[in-house]
């Protein structure tokens, strides 16, 4: 069985595909070595540090894409590990960049694009950067356009991230279902609306 975040939904899978377009796009410009991958955590952490630091110094970026990985975001502490799309260093200082392609740009951040956003920061923070800033990329699928929105690492970002966390936890921990919604507007735009087996039960 498939947890709910694995599943691969159509739009998935296009956003996947956009983002994997740009990313070869960006690494073919590129000269990549091929490197052993680190045995600890604690190498993992030296090399990363060591990625960030190569790339600010010659004012280059870390793509990642399906088959290329130039940096892990690793926050033990968290318990979190991500892949970001890009730290964009091309101004001698770190700058997470996340992409979402989606069919409508939103008139504001989404909460959990926010979040993953602010630990891939604070991975990059962890290593020793400071005032290591984000962007999140919006791109409308249809009309190509782009919204830019820059994210800050503040307290409030900082306790948002921990206590999402402990409530993530707590509901692996205790292995509470989450709570099906009541209101059928949220269905309607959920990515899982396929997959729900809550919907499928009338809940």
């Amino acid at each position: 069985m498939k947890l709910l975040g694995e599943i691969k939904t159509p739009i998935m899978i296009e956003g996947s595909e956009f983002h994997e377009e740009e990313a070869q796009e960006l690494l073919s410009h590129m000269r990549l070595k091929r490197v052993k991958a680190p045995k600890t955590l604690l190498d993992a952490l030296i090399f990363q540090y060591a990625q960030v630091a190569h790339a600010s110094e010659i004012r280059s970026s870390l793509v990642n894409s399906d088959n290329t990985r130039m940096y892990y975001s690793i926050l033990p502490e968290l318990g979190c590990i991500g892949v970001p799309d890009l730290i964009d260093c091309s101004t001698g200082k770190p700058v997470v960049v996340e992409k979402k392609f989606v069919g409508r740009i939103p008139s504001r951040i989404w909460p959990d694009h926010e979040l993953q956003l602010a630990i891939y920061m604070l991975s990059v923070e962890k290593l020793g950067f400071k005032f290591v800033n984000g962007i999140l990329e919006y791109h409308d699928r249809e009309s190509d356009s782009v919204k830019r929105v820059e994210v800050r690492l503040n307290k409030q970002l900082r306790k948002k991230v921990r206590d999402t966390i402990k409530v993530v936890r707590a509901l692996i921990e205790t292995d509470e279902e989450p709570i099906p919604t009541i209101n059928p507007n949220q269905c309607r735009k959920c990515k899982y609306v396929d997959k729900c087996r809550w919907r499928a039960l009338g809940i």
